[in-house]
């Protein structure tokens, strides 16, 4: 009871933005919840401390949180605390332009909510679909889903806030179609709705839609007097984000009234302070991240090496004392019966202490043995992590149908990592190979993934060569090469491929990873620049190659990286060399897929036999 009214308090303190304070509550409901083992309460307190750091936007700390939500929790007793978290988590993957796979989670929740007949979770669940169809483009099924909406909660006579939210997001459906009447309707509705609640921040959003509908109807008079009230509201508030809003909302008008000049100037000042965002959000983040991990792994490693040679000073201590036993029954043999009777008071007394001993050094094993334990769990922990930010198998699928992907990471993470694309006009895969594996390896691959997003899906860059110069661009300066030489070796190896099935043109640029085209049984190798992405390459200013190839149908392309062919084993326990690899390519291109997968794995594991994997290995292919 004490613990509920610990997280009800954090959750009040959430809602006005204390968040230090809602963490303290937050956390000590927890603890409450943890000592009474109440697995619900527990799963309860995760949920409130992901919300709290989804608000803080930080957001890979916000999906720990909800992973831990589900962990105490019965798949069969709690189907609606599952909901509610996988709808969590969700809106996180929102915040990180993934809408792709928000769905993926809504569409989870909607099968579990539609069993449960509950009509508010659906309502809900819809409400933030519609918002995740239109972010990704998907204007009509966001409009079909969002009426058939509208109908259930006017049949079910809802008027709370998050039903209203469905207004906001159909006009601006309807702004999109151009249809502005409808899109006035209903956007007059949420106005009425948020005016009778005085939600003033939500008043202030209503106020720039409003405008910009006006604007673009040619309701001069109308666009003008919702601008201004827009104007006054947001000027209220001076953080970042409020005046990056404000800047969007002029930017808009200066365009629509022609001013280009005038709008570009505020576009500087938008960019500046975009920028500044970024530096106080997202690599304070980063940071942090990197920074926790390896001060876990540090402490950890310096326990463990405590413990290893307070192992070893007892079994020094243990042998000395045998030693000094087998003396004495020599010595007590040789002066006859006399001393017998002493001799077994002697051995009782070292046998005594050898037990002690002994109870020591089993003690000291157990607590060796928990703390191994601890550290690969979080390390198992961390993969899950990991897996979340690679493309889920669904995705490989749809993008890339007739292919396969072998992923054998040398450790339980990896520093190795693929990602892939898919639009109408091309399909875009890419596979790369960070500096070192395993932890290191495995925090060097998040800090690359997010910026390989970053440049492709933010920035909407679709050439190889571009798009290698600008990830070279954004590492220098996450990894702070400019002013550390602790970072000065990081880096990356990388192949991108841009496939445009309408021109049948395979747009190819490279870092020290080659592409491999088998056409005929014969292999074609689409040689990579001789440059890895890092501190080297920006500071020499190196400039990154692009190269066309027209590919033809059933052509079969390869991509890996380094690990598979640097794999040692075999008869003479040698490296396996590029050599066999591309034979091995040769040999099996004409197969289907699935049996490739097999025929690549096979061969790795053949390889390798009993020896130790030496590297992570990615290897992917798929045919024209």
């Amino acid at each position: 009871m004490y613990a509920g009214m610990l997280c009800v308090i954090g959750t009040a303190y959430k809602n006005i933005k204390e968040y230090d304070s809602c963490e303290k509550y937050q956390k000590a409901g927890l603890k409450l919840y943890q000592k009474i083992n109440d697995k619900r309460g527990i799963s309860l307190a995760y949920n409130g401390l992901g919300v709290l750091e989804k608000n803080r936007n930080n957001f890979i700390k916000s999906l720990e949180y909800y992973y831990k939500a589900i962990e105490p929790l019965d798949k069969e007793k709690d189907k609606g605390r599952y909901a509610t978290i996988y709808m969590n988590i969700g809106i996180v993957y929102r915040n990180l332009k993934n809408p792709k796979r928000a769905l993926d989670y809504y569409k989870s929740c909607d099968s579990v909510y539609q069993i449960l007949k509950d009509t508010a979770g659906i309502i809900k669940n819809n409400v933030n679909t519609c918002t995740a169809l239109k972010e990704s483009g998907k204007f009509e099924e966001a409009k079909i889903l969002g009426l058939h909406t509208q109908k259930i909660i006017e049949l079910n006579g809802s008027k709370n806030s998050g039903a209203f939210n469905l207004y906001e997001i159909i006009a601006g459906i309807y702004f999109h179609e151009k249809n502005y009447p409808k899109a006035e309707h209903y956007y007059l509705k949420r106005f009425e709705f948020e005016s009778e609640m005085g939600n003033q921040s939500v008043l202030a959003s209503m106020y720039e839609s409003l405008a910009l509908l006006y604007k673009q109807w040619g309701k001069e008079f109308l666009a003008d007097k919702y601008y201004k009230l827009a104007v006054q509201n947001l000027s209220k508030n001076r953080d970042i984000k409020t005046r990056i809003a404000l800047l969007n909302l002029k930017i808009d008008f200066l365009k629509s009234g022609g001013n280009f000049k005038e709008a570009l100037e505020l576009h500087e000042e938008k960019y500046k302070l975009n920028d500044s965002l970024f530096s106080t959000d997202l690599t304070e983040k980063i940071s942090k991240l990197e920074n926790d991990i390896s001060n876990q792994n540090q402490k950890k490693d310096l326990e463990l090496l405590q413990k290893n040679q307070a192992i070893k000073d007892l079994e020094i201590k243990r042998q000395r004392f045998f030693n000094y036993g087998l003396v004495i029954v020599v010595l007590l043999i040789a002066v006859f019966v006399f001393f017998i009777l002493k001799s077994l008071k002697v051995n009782k007394r070292i046998n005594s202490e050898l037990n002690t001993k002994n109870k020591k050094v089993e003690e000291q094993n157990s607590i060796i043995e928990e703390k191994n334990k601890d550290i690969i769990d979080s390390i198992n922990y961390a993969q899950r992590l990991q897996q979340i930010l690679l493309p889920a198998e669904e995705e490989f699928k749809q993008a890339l149908p007739e292919s396969f992907l072998y992923f054998e990471p040398k450790d339980i993470v990896s520093g190795d990592f693929y990602f892939i694309e898919r639009t109408e006009a091309f399909a875009f895969v890419s596979v790369v190979d960070c500096t070192g594996h395993g932890v290191p390896g495995a925090i060097m691959s998040m800090v690359a993934n997010n910026l390989l997003n970053k440049v492709v899906r933010e920035k909407k860059m679709t050439k190889p060569a571009e798009i290698l110069q600008e990830l070279n661009r954004e590492l220098y300066y996450s990894l702070k090469q400019n002013v550390s030489q602790k970072t000065a070796s990081d880096g990356m190896d990388m192949a991108i491929c841009v496939f445009y099935p309408a021109k049948m043109e395979l747009h190819f640029g490279a870092a020290n990873t080659s592409i491999y085209i088998v056409r005929n049984k014969k292999l074609i190798e689409l040689k990579p620049d001789k440059m890895g992405l890092g501190k080297t390459a920006f500071e020499s200013n190196f400039k990154f190659t692009q190269q066309l190839f027209k590919v033809e149908k059933n052509d079969m392309i390869y991509m890996g990286t380094d690990g598979y062919a640097d794999q040692f084993g075999g008869e003479r326990g040698k490296k396996m060399m590029k050599k066999n690899m591309q034979k091995l390519f040769i040999d099996i291109a004409e197969m289907p897929t699935e049996k490739q997968f097999i025929a690549v794995k096979d061969n790795f594991t053949g390889w390798k036999g009993n020896l130790g994997q030496v590297d992570d290995v990615t290897v992917l292919g798929f045919r024209i």
